[in-house]
Protein backbone atom coordinates (compact mmCIF):
# COMPACT_ATOMS: atom_id res chain seq x y z
CA UNK A 1 0.00 0.00 0.00
CA UNK A 2 1.21 3.68 -0.74
CA UNK A 3 0.12 5.13 2.49
CA UNK A 4 0.04 3.49 5.86
CA UNK A 5 -3.52 3.45 7.73
CA UNK A 6 -3.43 6.20 9.42
CA UNK A 7 -2.16 9.06 6.83
CA UNK A 8 -4.86 7.35 4.99
CA UNK A 9 -7.55 8.06 7.54
CA UNK A 10 -6.36 11.61 7.77
CA UNK A 11 -6.65 12.06 4.24
CA UNK A 12 -10.40 10.59 4.46
CA UNK A 13 -11.16 13.26 6.61
CA UNK A 14 -9.66 15.76 5.10
CA UNK A 15 -11.25 15.29 1.44
CA UNK A 16 -14.82 15.87 3.62
CA UNK A 17 -13.82 19.48 4.83
CA UNK A 18 -10.46 20.41 3.34
CA UNK A 19 -10.26 18.80 -0.34
CA UNK A 20 -7.46 21.11 -1.22
CA UNK A 21 -5.74 20.38 2.18
CA UNK A 22 -5.89 16.35 1.55
CA UNK A 23 -4.37 16.82 -2.04
CA UNK A 24 -1.76 18.79 -0.49
CA UNK A 25 -0.93 15.58 2.41
CA UNK A 26 -1.27 13.08 -0.73
CA UNK A 27 1.39 14.69 -2.81
CA UNK A 28 3.26 15.06 0.53
CA UNK A 29 3.50 11.74 0.99
CA UNK A 30 2.70 9.70 -2.18
CA UNK A 31 5.68 7.78 -4.03
CA UNK A 32 4.77 9.47 -7.47
CA UNK A 33 6.59 12.62 -6.03
CA UNK A 34 9.86 12.75 -5.97
CA UNK A 35 10.87 13.36 -2.31
CA UNK A 36 14.56 13.56 -2.87
CA UNK A 37 15.07 9.68 -2.89
CA UNK A 38 13.26 9.06 -6.25
CA UNK A 39 9.80 8.06 -7.14
CA UNK A 40 7.23 5.64 -9.49
CA UNK A 41 6.68 7.98 -12.62
CA UNK A 42 6.89 5.37 -14.96
CA UNK A 43 3.31 3.94 -16.38
CA UNK A 44 2.85 1.34 -18.71
CA UNK A 45 -0.53 0.01 -18.52
CA UNK A 46 -1.92 -3.22 -20.75
CA UNK A 47 1.41 -2.74 -23.05
CA UNK A 48 4.87 -4.42 -23.25
CA UNK A 49 6.06 -1.85 -20.37
CA UNK A 50 9.97 -1.28 -20.12
CA UNK A 51 11.25 -4.63 -22.48
CA UNK A 52 8.86 -7.66 -21.66
CA UNK A 53 8.83 -10.35 -24.91
CA UNK A 54 6.03 -11.19 -26.52
CA UNK A 55 5.42 -13.72 -29.36
CA UNK A 56 3.56 -12.84 -32.34
CA UNK A 57 1.50 -13.70 -35.02
CA UNK A 58 2.13 -11.23 -38.41
CA UNK A 59 1.21 -8.30 -36.89
CA UNK A 60 -0.01 -8.96 -33.69
CA UNK A 61 1.40 -9.23 -30.35
CA UNK A 62 -0.11 -11.74 -27.89
CA UNK A 63 0.20 -10.11 -24.59
CA UNK A 64 1.94 -11.98 -21.44
CA UNK A 65 -0.81 -11.72 -18.34
CA UNK A 66 0.16 -12.08 -15.14
CA UNK A 67 2.73 -14.97 -13.85
CA UNK A 68 1.26 -18.03 -12.26
CA UNK A 69 4.49 -19.23 -10.30
CA UNK A 70 7.62 -17.50 -8.69
CA UNK A 71 10.52 -18.91 -7.32
CA UNK A 72 14.00 -16.42 -6.16
CA UNK A 73 16.82 -18.43 -7.42
CA UNK A 74 19.27 -15.68 -5.67
CA UNK A 75 18.63 -12.54 -3.56
CA UNK A 76 21.77 -10.76 -3.41
CA UNK A 77 23.48 -9.07 -2.51
CA UNK A 78 25.86 -9.38 -5.50
CA UNK A 79 23.11 -11.26 -7.78
CA UNK A 80 19.08 -10.89 -7.47
CA UNK A 81 17.48 -13.83 -10.17
CA UNK A 82 13.92 -14.64 -10.31
CA UNK A 83 11.81 -17.63 -11.98
CA UNK A 84 8.48 -16.64 -13.52
CA UNK A 85 6.05 -19.02 -14.99
CA UNK A 86 3.16 -17.80 -16.66
CA UNK A 87 -0.45 -18.80 -17.08
CA UNK A 88 -1.12 -20.91 -20.99
CA UNK A 89 -1.21 -18.04 -24.01
CA UNK A 90 -3.44 -19.63 -26.91
CA UNK A 91 -1.15 -19.34 -29.97
CA UNK A 92 -2.71 -19.59 -33.32
CA UNK A 93 -5.78 -21.85 -31.88
CA UNK A 94 -3.09 -23.59 -29.64
CA UNK A 95 -4.02 -22.79 -25.39
CA UNK A 96 -1.49 -24.75 -24.06
CA UNK A 97 1.65 -22.42 -24.80
CA UNK A 98 3.57 -21.80 -21.60
CA UNK A 99 6.23 -18.71 -21.30
CA UNK A 100 8.90 -19.28 -18.47
CA UNK A 101 11.13 -16.45 -17.64
CA UNK A 102 13.99 -16.18 -15.91
CA UNK A 103 15.38 -12.57 -14.47
CA UNK A 104 18.86 -11.71 -13.20
CA UNK A 105 20.15 -8.33 -12.22
CA UNK A 106 23.46 -7.79 -10.98
CA UNK A 107 24.73 -5.21 -8.28
CA UNK A 108 25.77 -1.69 -10.26
CA UNK A 109 24.22 -3.09 -13.55
CA UNK A 110 21.25 -1.12 -15.35
CA UNK A 111 19.93 -4.19 -17.29
CA UNK A 112 18.45 -6.87 -16.68
CA UNK A 113 19.26 -10.52 -18.35
CA UNK A 114 16.14 -12.45 -19.54
CA UNK A 115 15.66 -15.65 -20.65
CA UNK A 116 12.53 -16.65 -21.90
CA UNK A 117 11.31 -19.95 -23.49
CA UNK A 118 7.78 -21.30 -24.90
CA UNK A 119 6.82 -24.98 -23.66
CA UNK A 120 4.44 -26.90 -26.29
CA UNK A 121 4.96 -24.41 -29.47
CA UNK A 122 4.49 -26.43 -32.54
CA UNK A 123 6.57 -24.24 -35.13
CA UNK A 124 9.18 -20.85 -35.28
CA UNK A 125 7.41 -17.79 -34.52
CA UNK A 126 8.32 -14.07 -34.14
CA UNK A 127 9.27 -13.17 -30.87
CA UNK A 128 9.30 -9.37 -29.70
CA UNK A 129 10.58 -7.07 -27.25
CA UNK A 130 9.14 -3.77 -27.07
CA UNK A 131 9.63 -0.44 -25.04
CA UNK A 132 5.81 1.37 -25.09
CA UNK A 133 5.80 4.92 -26.78
CA UNK A 134 3.90 7.92 -24.31
CA UNK A 135 5.17 10.40 -27.54
CA UNK A 136 4.53 9.55 -31.03
CA UNK A 137 7.65 11.52 -32.35
CA UNK A 138 9.71 11.05 -28.86
CA UNK A 139 13.38 10.56 -29.23
CA UNK A 140 13.62 6.63 -30.12
CA UNK A 141 16.51 4.90 -31.85
CA UNK A 142 16.11 1.25 -32.75
CA UNK A 143 18.91 -0.28 -34.49
CA UNK A 144 18.59 -4.10 -35.53
CA UNK A 145 21.84 -4.35 -36.95
CA UNK A 146 23.78 -3.18 -33.70
CA UNK A 147 21.19 -5.22 -31.60
CA UNK A 148 19.64 -2.83 -29.62
CA UNK A 149 16.82 -0.66 -28.93
CA UNK A 150 16.14 2.60 -26.87
CA UNK A 151 13.41 5.02 -26.19
CA UNK A 152 13.65 8.40 -23.42
CA UNK A 153 10.38 8.24 -21.78
CA UNK A 154 8.79 11.94 -21.12
CA UNK A 155 7.47 10.50 -17.82
CA UNK A 156 4.09 10.26 -16.44
CA UNK A 157 3.64 13.88 -15.79
CA UNK A 158 6.00 16.14 -17.79
CA UNK A 159 4.74 19.43 -15.49
CA UNK A 160 6.07 17.74 -12.43
CA UNK A 161 9.92 17.98 -12.78
CA UNK A 162 10.08 13.96 -12.55
CA UNK A 163 13.00 14.19 -15.35
CA UNK A 164 13.40 11.59 -17.56
CA UNK A 165 13.45 7.75 -17.85
CA UNK A 166 15.96 6.38 -20.46
CA UNK A 167 14.59 2.55 -21.20
CA UNK A 168 16.48 -0.09 -23.63
CA UNK A 169 16.65 -3.09 -24.42
CA UNK A 170 19.82 -5.10 -25.91
CA UNK A 171 20.28 -8.17 -27.65
CA UNK A 172 23.08 -10.81 -27.95
CA UNK A 173 21.80 -12.35 -31.31
CA UNK A 174 20.75 -11.52 -34.25
CA UNK A 175 17.47 -8.92 -34.66
CA UNK A 176 15.44 -9.43 -37.78
CA UNK A 177 13.56 -5.93 -37.19
CA UNK A 178 13.96 -3.35 -35.16
CA UNK A 179 11.16 -0.37 -35.46
CA UNK A 180 8.87 2.14 -34.01
CA UNK A 181 4.73 1.21 -34.36
CA UNK A 182 2.37 3.66 -33.59
CA UNK A 183 -1.40 1.99 -32.42
CA UNK A 184 -4.75 2.99 -34.07
CA UNK A 185 -6.86 4.90 -32.24
CA UNK A 186 -9.03 2.29 -31.19
CA UNK A 187 -5.57 0.27 -29.78
CA UNK A 188 -4.29 3.09 -27.86
CA UNK A 189 -7.76 3.69 -26.04
CA UNK A 190 -6.91 -0.17 -25.06
CA UNK A 191 -3.24 0.35 -24.26
CA UNK A 192 -3.80 3.32 -21.62
CA UNK A 193 -3.45 6.36 -23.78
CA UNK A 194 -0.26 5.09 -25.06
CA UNK A 195 1.19 5.69 -28.43
CA UNK A 196 3.13 2.26 -29.30
CA UNK A 197 5.83 0.56 -28.95
CA UNK A 198 9.60 0.20 -30.13
CA UNK A 199 9.83 -2.96 -31.07
CA UNK A 200 12.92 -5.43 -31.62
CA UNK A 201 11.73 -8.64 -33.27
CA UNK A 202 13.61 -11.69 -33.58
CA UNK A 203 12.82 -15.38 -34.17
CA UNK A 204 12.13 -17.77 -31.77
CA UNK A 205 12.85 -21.73 -32.65
CA UNK A 206 10.75 -24.36 -30.18
CA UNK A 207 12.61 -25.57 -27.47
CA UNK A 208 15.16 -23.21 -27.25
CA UNK A 209 16.09 -20.20 -24.89
CA UNK A 210 15.64 -16.43 -26.42
CA UNK A 211 18.34 -14.16 -24.20
CA UNK A 212 17.51 -10.77 -24.17
CA UNK A 213 18.50 -7.85 -21.78
CA UNK A 214 16.41 -4.77 -20.40
CA UNK A 215 16.89 -1.77 -18.33
CA UNK A 216 16.61 1.68 -17.65
CA UNK A 217 17.96 4.97 -16.18
CA UNK A 218 16.97 8.10 -14.65
CA UNK A 219 18.28 11.62 -15.41
CA UNK A 220 17.89 12.70 -11.73
CA UNK A 221 20.86 9.70 -11.32
CA UNK A 222 23.84 8.78 -12.42
CA UNK A 223 23.05 8.68 -16.26
CA UNK A 224 21.67 12.33 -17.15
CA UNK A 225 20.85 12.54 -20.77
CA UNK A 226 19.88 10.10 -24.10
CA UNK A 227 23.24 10.34 -25.44
CA UNK A 228 25.01 9.36 -22.42
CA UNK A 229 21.81 6.51 -22.24
CA UNK A 230 22.34 5.61 -26.13
CA UNK A 231 26.56 5.04 -25.47
CA UNK A 232 25.76 2.87 -22.44
CA UNK A 233 23.29 1.14 -24.02
CA UNK A 234 25.81 0.42 -27.20
CA UNK A 235 28.72 -0.07 -25.47
CA UNK A 236 26.55 -2.45 -23.22
CA UNK A 237 25.28 -4.52 -26.73
CA UNK A 238 29.16 -4.71 -27.78
CA UNK A 239 30.24 -6.20 -24.66
CA UNK A 240 27.53 -9.45 -24.71
CA UNK A 241 27.89 -9.68 -28.65
CA UNK A 242 32.09 -10.27 -27.73
CA UNK A 243 32.23 -11.68 -24.28
CA UNK A 244 35.40 -11.66 -22.64
CA UNK A 245 37.16 -15.09 -23.07
CA UNK A 246 39.62 -16.37 -20.37
CA UNK A 247 41.61 -19.86 -20.32
CA UNK A 248 43.22 -21.40 -17.60
CA UNK A 249 46.34 -23.30 -18.36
Amino acid sequence: MELNPETLAKIDSLTKTNPEAAKELRAATSYHVDHGNGLDCYKVGPTLGGGTAALMVGDTIIYPYCYRTQEILDNGPLRFTVKLVYNPLTVKGDASVVETRVITLDSGSHMNKTVVSYSNLKESISVAVGIVLHEPNGEVLANAQKGYITYVDPTDNINNNNGKIFVGAAFPANVKEAKSVLFSAKEKEQRGGADGHVLAISDYIPGSDYTYYWGAAWSKANIKDAAQWNEYVANFTEKIRNPLNVTIK
